[in-house]
């Protein structure tokens, strides 16, 4: 799942990437529309691989040991795509791409916001919708559903995220997607599979809404103490541990998200393995009587 992802976060990046150097009249059009439109079906095949994990077995992106790190790469990877690739000023240079599809330009015209959707749509409802919000839809064949604990674990990191906005949403709901879908001729949401995708997309925008609460509040409270601050993240830890070589503290997840893909302390580039870090017991315990106090 791992290398997964790290293949989706590469195409998406080369993606974008390749509709800049597109936009730019410094570079060979041919070569770069070609380059786009090979990206944009890669991230597409990547994303509709994770939407079939998400129906035949959620746990497996979002579940196990290791949720801490999954659950904020998952929201990170669809937050960034939809961004990207809806409304808003994150999308301008996608919006132009598909202006450009013609027939003056035919290597583009597989580059569609219903083809890129569906997955993502897919995927959400798959992660996020509950038992009941499944019956009737063609969505619930062969569905092996999340707990809701981890419905709401995943509502509350879309909500932190930070990058998506209720207009990116605004355009995934029912009525918009299903315009792009017919567009596409790959697959009309029936009128109860667009419930769903109302209903999972409000409830995102509910946790955007609850975030941007916190913030206010957090805004006026006491600034936290910089060494409770994990040093690569810039967020309070939760769990600190000390890197053996460089005895840099950072917070579990964030060092166990790093050695996924490298191997090393990230400040000193020694080898490194999750059992070699040592538990920050002391600092721990002054973070949990600060949060107490507060």
């Amino acid at each position: 799942m791992t290398r997964l992802f790290n293949m989706l976060n590469w195409t998406t990046t080369e993606f974008s990437v390749s509709i800049k150097e597109l936009l730019s009249s410094n570079v060979d059009h041919q070569q770069q529309q070609r380059k786009c439109s090979i990206m944009f079906e890669l991230t597409c095949n990547l994303l509709r691989l994770i939407e079939f994990f998400a129906i035949q077995n959620p746990s497996c992106l979002v579940g196990g040991e290791d949720y801490e790190v999954k659950v904020p790469r998952l929201v990170e990877t669809v937050a960034f795509i939809i961004s990207h690739t809806t409304q808003g000023s994150d999308s301008s240079d996608f919006v132009k791409i598909l202006k450009m599809a013609s027939p003056a330009h035919p290597t583009l015209e597989k580059i569609s916001q219903a083809a890129i959707s569906a997955p993502l749509a897919g995927l959400m409802v798959n992660l996020l919708a509950t038992e009941g919000d499944f019956e009737g839809t063609g969505w619930a064949a062969g569905r092996r559903p999340l707990e809701e604990a981890a419905h709401e674990h995943l509502y509350e990191v879309i909500g932190a995220n930070g990058t998506l906005t209720e207009e990116n949403l605004e355009f995934m709901r029912s009525e918009k997607l299903a315009e792009t879908f017919k567009a596409q001729c790959e697959k009309v949401p029936t009128e109860a599979e667009e419930g769903v995708l109302a209903a999972v997309f409000e409830r995102m925008k509910g946790a955007i809404r609850r975030q941007k609460e916190r913030d206010v509040q957090a805004q006026d409270d006491e600034d936290i103490p910089e060494d409770f601050l994990d040093p690569i993240q810039c967020t309070l830890m939760t769990d600190p541990v000390k890197l053996p070589d460089s005895g840099i503290t950072v917070d579990r997840s964030t060092i166990k998200r790093h050695l996924m893909c490298d191997s090393t302390d990230p400040f000193s580039r020694a080898e490194l393995k999750l059992v070699d870090v040592i538990a920050n017991t002391e600092l721990k315990g002054k973070i949990e009587a600060w949060k107490l106090a507060r």
